[in-house]
């Protein structure tokens, strides 16, 4: 065989080309053929195929139902495939006959032409391959306007052409019919931003929703563009962005900021990772920042008043229920969004709408826009849309509306929020986020009030008090510079971090644990004290609410208690007042002040108390520090698991209880660690382990001194991390532990040393350039370059790198160099070096001739 391919070289090398061009011919027409509309997935088409139905082509030739010139091509397929391994054969075979020639001119001759015979053959085989790949590209993207970028047999793949398995990487749109899947690059642009890449991330918009949809985890809601993470202080999943969790942020990774493949700049240009304080936890983790409107950011996200992309708001909740009835008519609303809302943005677009007869009650005012009546169907049914008069405020996360007067009885009620309509149209429309973004769309729910019964018009008397939090600990009495505390509204710092100050709200509820709001006819003040003010006493804010008071733990103490008390006052109403019932009714919350990182029991919930014996018929309580003082909890005391009270009990006591301590979780091991691209501003290394079961989070601890750490991180729901901003040349030694959802922590895993360096390169020098040229020396100058440390110059009488001779300028921008040969071409080149030695690119290479 291989003797016959020697004699018809030509013949077997155009043969080749001939067979290429067959393929290129039939793997560019089923790519076209698609837009006709056959689905290679079903076997269907809604054209006829060669003048058949597919089916019919199938019945004929039966060998399956796909289109006979996807067989053809794949065959060819298959066949160029065979051809490059004959050629590499041949090639093969060429060397061998070359080393077994014996010196043999003839034989050697005869081994070059079978192995230039071969090579030529290869070549076209594989330009084949390119010239149809390029070409299908360019035809698609111009007939489609998508990319042809993944999926089916095209060349080399498997699937169907430019269908079938083959769409799982184009860009999707769900149907009408939820089972099929079609390419939309144009939706996806438009929705998630004009550079946004409609990969495996996010294939799917659901028909009638605006979430996404990723198949290989079967979960709706998942806005983070593709490269960002789902990230937060207590761990997230991949859908919790989607699904509003105010604790989790779409997050990019610091570690590439500044770089070709931060994750930012891949989306948008203008767009780089930054380091936002408050927003995603660690160093190493950043938001999105350098945008001038929301189609940079992405579907989820808008263009903040900062030039960050950050999170659209989202309504999580509302209290009264959606579709509730038997509404006290003195009854507050509270929404409830997933992050700080705006307060000039609340009176306008947060309203309570009734659904009344032929007139507006007083108090009420018609509602007169058109789009809105519209938008929720008003007036279908000949009664008038009258929207509540009342203030809203915002605390923290929710937004709180109170009427001026009380609800009517027996009247539908609309809680209506006016988000925006046209998200592409870079004005930002309706409710917005303290940052200035706005919410996608308007949010609508309803509820019905209560009849009125005894003729008290639908009033709830107050029957219960309540105070949130109901139990609080304070584990230290200094404030935190993050946050600040200096005023409630357009602050979306307001309490924020658990440090030595804490909001408390009383609320008045009624007897089936509505919250209740005073008005005229029902109407109260609230009296509210700290029982011992030495440990816990109230900051003076002046736009807080009647009802509310931030408690300061005052600074010095280490271990004390208040209690926090809050007493209905309806006496100085007691002329207009319907009703006095709920008069004196009073809570109590207590207030713990104990220095301590690590206390027993564990917060829960925000909320902590000692442990009491149950039942609590004796005056003690139980709690302890479990923290041994130093940076972390590895070294701290263990938590108690159980308490038990079996056994008789001794003379003269009264209780006995025995408590078990909590086994520590297992202990991993670190898998890697290594140096991470690093620059003069400090190393960086990154770190793996082994996951531990049961394990809520690790935590990672280093220092420079063995067995001695003075800094750590926790991760949670994650076993990689990378420390940041280390000292080049320096020893760190790394260790790792891992933590229950109760504190309880590990052995450490066991620890790993390593030595940050620097290896990032200066940049290229720039200005150089060659004066003073004589017969035997010659000046070279150049500019100063900021991270280099010092210059070397190489020269030689070839062009290089290499040169020939290298001569160290220290941190000079200029050098003469002497003893050079006259009439003689010499070339130059320079390039920088910082105090690693790490050297840079050579500078542009410069030639010139001495003189004679």
């Amino acid at each position: 065989m291989l003797g016959f391919f020697k004699k018809n070289s030509k013949l077997c090398l155009y043969s080749l080309f001939f067979v290429a061009f067959i393929f290129f011919f039939f793997q560019l027409n089923p790519v076209l053929a698609d837009s006709t509309g056959y689905n290679s997935n079903t076997g269907s088409s809604d054209a006829t195929l060669w003048g058949q139905t597919a089916e019919g082509v199938q019945n004929r030739i039966g060998l399956g139902n796909d289109d006979p010139r996807y067989i053809i091509a794949n065959i060819i397929n298959l066949a160029l495939g065979f051809l490059g391994i004959i050629a590499i054969v041949i090639i093969m075979y060429a060397g061998f006959m070359w080393m077994m020639s014996g010196g043999n001119p003839d034989k050697i001759s005869l081994a070059k032409k079978t192995l230039i015979s071969g090579i030529i053959g290869l070549i076209i085989v594989l330009s084949a391959f390119a010239l149809a790949s390029f070409a299908i590209d360019a035809i698609y993207r111009v007939t489609t306007g998508a990319n042809l970028n993944g999926g089916g047999n095209s060349l080399g793949g498997s699937g169907g052409y430019g269908g079938g398995s083959g769409l799982g990487s184009l860009p999707m749109q769900c149907s009408s019919s939820g089972d099929m899947c079609v390419p939309n690059d144009s939706y996806c642009q438009s929705n998630f931003g004009a550079y946004y890449s409609c990969d495996a991330r996010c294939q799917c918009v659901i028909d009638n929703t605006d979430s996404c949809y990723n198949p290989s985890e079967n979960l709706c809601n998942i806005p983070c563009r593709a490269g960002l993470s789902c990230t937060g202080s207590s761990g997230c999943s991949d859908n919790s962005c989607g699904l509003g969790d105010s604790s989790c942020e779409c997050c990019c990774d610091m570690t590439l900021a500044g770089t070709e493949e931060d994750q930012c700049k891949l989306m948008y240009p203008t767009l780089s990772c930054t380091n936002v304080e408050g927003r995603c936890p660690g160093a190493d983790k950043g938001v999105c920042c350098g945008c001038s409107s929301d189609a940079q950011c992405g579907y989820s996200s808008g263009c903040s008043d900062d030039t960050c992309c950050r999170p659209r708001p989202v309504v999580q909740s509302v209290i009264p229920s959606d579709s509730s009835s038997d509404v006290c008519t003195n009854s507050e609303i509270r929404i409830t969004f997933n992050q700080n809302m705006n307060a000039g943005s609340l009176s306008k677009n947060v309203l309570i709408v009734g659904e009344y007869g032929s007139t507006c009650p007083s108090d009420t005012r018609y509602l007169d826009d058109a789009s809105i009546l519209s938008a929720f169907s008003f007036g279908t049914s000949g009664l008038n849309a009258c929207v509540i008069n009342g203030t809203s405020r915002s605390v923290g996360d929710d937004v709180i509306f109170s009427p001026n007067s009380f609800l009517d009885v027996s009247t539908l009620y609309h809680v209506i929020i006016l988000g925006d309509l046209d998200l592409n149209d870079e004005t930002d429309q309706g409710i917005l986020s303290f940052w200035g973004v706005s919410m996608d769309g308007h949010f609508h729910q309803t509820f019905t009030t209560i009849s009125d019964q005894n003729g008290t018009g639908g009033v709830c008397v107050v029957e219960n008090v309540n105070i949130e939090p109901s139990s609080y600990l304070f584990k230290t009495s200094q404030d935190s510079a993050s946050e600040d505390d200096s005023v409630v509204a357009d602050n979306p710092t307001f309490d924020t971090v658990r440090d030595g100050d804490k909001l408390f709200i009383a609320q008045a509820l009624s007897g089936d644990n509505q919250v209740l709001s005073p008005m005229d006819g029902y109407n109260w003040d609230w009296v509210i004290s700290s029982h011992n003010e030495g440990v816990a006493r109230f900051d003076n804010v002046s736009d807080l609410a009647k009802n509310e008071r931030l408690v300061q733990a005052v600074p010095g103490v280490v271990d004390g208690r208040s209690v926090i008390e809050a007493v209905i006052n309806m006496n100085p109403y007691s002329g207009s007042n319907s009703s006095m019932m709920g008069d004196g009714l009073s809570a109590e919350a207590p207030v713990y002040l104990f220095v301590c990182e690590n206390p027993w029991p564990p917060i829960e919930n925000g909320v902590w108390e000692p442990w009491k014996p149950n039942p609590n018929t004796y005056n003690y309580d139980i709690y302890y520090c479990r923290d041994d003082g130093g940076v972390g909890t590895f070294d701290d005391l263990p938590a108690f698991d159980s308490v038990g009270t079996s056994g008789s009990l001794a003379p003269g006591v009264m209780s006995q209880h025995y408590f078990s301590y909590k086994a520590p979780p297992p202990v991993g091991s670190i898998q890697t660690i290594s140096n991470v691209e690093s620059s003069s501003d400090g190393g960086a290394v990154h770190l793996s382990w082994t996951p531990v079961s049961g394990a809520a989070g690790y935590k990672v601890y280093w220092g420079t001194r063995s067995g001695d750490y003075d800094s750590y991180v926790e991760i949670p729901g994650n076993t990689e991390y990378t420390a940041e901003k280390l000292e080049n040349g320096k020893t760190y030694y790394f260790n790792v532990t891992s933590y229950t959802s109760d504190n309880s922590e590990s052995s450490f895993f066991g620890e790993k040393y390593i030595i940050p360096k620097d290896e990032s390169a200066p940049d290229v020098v720039t200005g150089f350039e060659i004066s003073d040229v004589v017969s035997s020396y010659i000046k070279l100058s150049w500019n100063e370059l900021a991270d280099a440390d010092r210059y070397e110059v190489s020269y030689g009488l070839f062009e290089g790198p290499p040169f020939g001779a290298v001569l160290d300028a220290e941190s000079y921008t200029s050098i003469v160099i002497q003893d050079l040969n006259p009439d003689t071409t010499y070339y130059f080149g320079v390039r920088a070096l910082d105090e690693s030695d790490n050297p840079g690119p050579f500078s542009e290479i410069l030639d010139t001739r001495t003189q004679e």
